[in-house]
């Protein structure tokens, strides 16, 4: 019989792992923040660690006229990048030396002239304004649909359970302004009178804008065309439009492009159909059409860089980021007065988190002005010529030449803008890639081409990928048909049947 034989040894056994510090999470973290969140994340670090202070809360500082400076501030001029990625591109004149030109440049002025590409996006807090802050720069603010519908009902004079069953409607819209609950399920809900209810919703879709509150969107296109009595259609119009949109059927038709069908039934042709369809298109696909509540979100540059007689110069923003330093009196005073061994390394743990974080602070800028010299260096031709001046680049390429890891790189160009002469750019968006390895041509070139190719088809025969590629071949880029097929469904085109159909049916859009 075996017996399973234990023993005891000792063994040497050497790993390698990544063990993530508090200090280097922070130090990630305030990399990656945009300049707003970095702000608030300073104030709120202020607030609780005493050994924080906040040293000058940012505003216009005096522009240096040095090429660089010394110490952790970075440096204005983008040094020259280690490696050579230029291509044959329009030269631009090189004329006065450049320590001249740049001690008498006007950054106020250069802004001022410099048209609406140049606009900055100001951010304030109330009664901090200072010589160059613009009231006219401020997009003021816009009111909701909800806000502006119910306006509308609180002047009106109606039945007060009415009024309310209206305000309930109105702050119960989906996205598109529909009101998708049934009149019987609103009166269960509000354990109202279904009288009540309807007449709240006949009063909800004559509001402005019109139709508002319909159940969908065929409710939405009957009240527009029958019920409203402010658009003017031809009978016999209004009468195969009526037919279209009381029949379940050819309303499935439609939404699934089956226009032969809709033209068997109704008994026209495609003339005919065009105009129905011209008329279906003179009012919004939907109640909250240009009233959406998604707005733009605004965009607080990070850089200015700018093209100065060939040098590139690039201007950290600093208008709204408060300066940090280390409350030495404080710690000092502080780890004088204390006895106990908990409470002195309790203080020792704050003032090295407040100098992790004020070290933090100048390798992020540091880093950022690194990245953004050698991603404009490589980029040149585009600050010079615009964006269709673009060369391929990739994350890699400017992690090796400033020594950077590629997370690095990825982390600093995610949400961090720059305010060029062509517009304002999310330091992304300058990377593009190569469509293959033996032709320069970058996807955004591709997408502008085939947009191209396919706006000067024949409507008749419109082109198929393969023609696309074809024609591509002929220009200089050999792709192949996938690679059509792709771009084109980026791009939300169509394919080539369904363009022909399109261009038969419904006319050019």
């Amino acid at each position: 019989m075996a017996y399973l034989k234990l023993e005891q040894k000792q063994q040497l056994k050497q790993t390698q792992k990544l063990k993530m510090t508090l200090e280097m999470r922070q130090s990630i973290l305030i990399l990656q923040k945009q300049i707003l969140e970095l702000r608030d994340y300073l104030i709120e670090e202020q607030e609780k660690n005493p050994y924080l202070d906040i040293d000058d809360w940012g505003g216009e500082s005096e522009q240096k006229t040095e090429a660089s400076k010394s110490g952790d501030t970075v440096s204005l001029v983008a040094p020259t990048p280690s490696t050579n990625n230029s291509k044959e591109t329009p030269q631009s004149d090189e004329k006065a030396p450049f320590s001249d030109s740049l001690a008498e440049f006007d950054w106020d002025t250069y802004r001022s002239n410099a048209g609406g590409n140049m606009g900055e996006t100001h951010v304030r807090k109330q009664n901090d304004y200072d010589s160059s802050f613009r009231f006219e720069n401020i997009t003021p603010a816009t009111e909701s649909l909800s806000q502006q519908l119910e306006t509308q009902v609180i002047s009106m004079q109606m039945d007060e359970n009415v009024k309310d069953i209206l305000l309930f409607m109105i702050y119960n819209l989906d996205s598109r302004g529909f009101l998708r609950e049934t009149n019987e399920e609103i009166s269960l809900m509000l354990e109202a009178s279904e009288e009540f209810v309807a007449e709240a919703r006949e009063h909800i879709k004559r509001l402005e804008p019109l139709g508002v509150g319909s159940l969908n969107l065929v409710s939405y296109l009957r009240f527009m065309f029958f019920e409203n009595k402010t658009l003017s259609v031809e009978p016999d119009c209004a009468e195969r439009i009526a037919t279209l949109l009381s029949s379940s059927e050819l309303l499935d038709h439609l939404s699934q492009k089956n226009y032969q069908h809709i033209l068997d039934v109704l008994e026209i042709d495609n003339a005919t159909f065009r105009q129905m369809i011209s008329v279906l298109q003179t009012i919004s696909p939907y109640p909250a059409f240009g009233y959406d509540e998604a707005k733009p979100e605004a965009v607080i540059p990070d850089m200015q860089v700018h093209l100065l007689n060939g040098h590139i110069i690039i201007q950290l923003e600093d208008k709204l980021l408060p300066s940090v330093v280390l409350n030495d009196d404080s710690f000092t005073k502080d780890l004088e007065r204390v006895h106990s061994k908990g409470e002195k390394q309790f203080i020792k743990e704050q003032y090295r988190a407040a100098e992790w974080i004020v070290k933090s602070l100048s390798e992020r800028n540091k880093t950022l002005h690194q990245v953004a010299s050698s991603l404009f260096n490589f980029q040149k031709a585009f600050l010079e010529f615009g964006e269709e001046y673009l060369k391929p680049l990739t994350l890699k390429e400017i992690a090796e030449d400033i020594g950077r890891h590629v997370s690095t790189v990825s982390r600093l160009t995610k949400g961090k803008y720059a305010v060029t002469t062509h517009g304002v750019y999310e330091l992304k968006a300058l990377f593009v890639k190569q469509i293959n390895e033996n032709m320069a041509t970058t996807n955004k070139n591709l997408e502008t081409v085939i947009v191209e190719i396919i706006s000067l088809e024949d409507h008749s025969h419109p082109l198929s990928d393969d023609d696309i590629a074809s024609e591509l071949t002929r220009r200089g880029i050999e792709i192949a048909r996938r690679t059509v097929a792709k771009y084109r469904s980026k791009l939300k085109i169509l394919s080539a049947r369904e363009r022909k159909r399109d261009y038969q049916f419904v006319g050019e859009q």
